[in-house]
């Protein structure tokens, strides 16, 4: 499990958050804090007893919906994914992954209970924008012959050919550029 964790202003800077009571403000940072990389925490009672929080802060990010209570003690982080990013090759699932059953993940990131709601039915967008092939924008499929010419330099295809880096890139792979050109790209 990570030791350092980020908290973002998109969630602590809204002026529900900040209408709380400090207390509950705090409960909510400690928890972000110590809650397993997926956002779970079952500790919170103890917690509270630890920093002298009371009830009402913890009603008060329920009421909120900082906090989703998953039941027997084991609550999560609704926002996790929005103040946090892990790498997944770095992610330590979770030992309550009987509680991650109905919970769904929104687009922007915050969990939601929701299944309508759920990002994962989504396409997830390409953002590559350099690729090898002769095909054209607009094309969905390439034919056969593309992908066996694979490699060539002459088949590489820019999105935006007027960047000059882009040029710089082609020129370099084909072998047209010296060892200081090269450098300064």
């Amino acid at each position: 499990m990570a030791q350092r964790r980020m908290f973002s202003l998109k969630i602590v800077d809204t002026d529900a958050f900040c209408e709380m009571p400090v207390s509950a403000q705090n409960l909510y940072f400690h928890i972000g804090m110590r809650a397993d990389d997926e956002g779970f925490y079952a500790g919170v009672k103890g917690l509270m007893v630890k920093i002298h929080a009371s009830n009402d802060d913890l009603q008060a990010l329920l009421g909120h919906r900082y906090l989703l209570d998953r039941g027997d003690g084991v609550y999560v982080v609704k926002h996790w994914k929005v103040n946090n990013y892990l790498q997944t090759d770095r992610i330590q699932e979770t030992e309550y992954a009987e509680k991650k059953i109905g919970l769904y993940t929104k687009k922007d990131g915050s969990y939601t209970l929701d299944p309508s709601k759920d990002k994962s039915l989504d396409k997830k967008p390409c953002i590559q924008n350099v690729y090898i092939g002769k095909c054209s924008k607009g094309l969905d499929k390439c034919s056969e012959d593309t992908k066996e010419g694979a490699g060539d330099a002459s088949q590489i295809v820019m999105d935006d050919e007027s960047d000059d880096t882009a040029k710089d890139f082609k020129e370099m792979f084909k072998g047209g550029l010296n060892h200081d050109q090269k450098r300064n790209i």
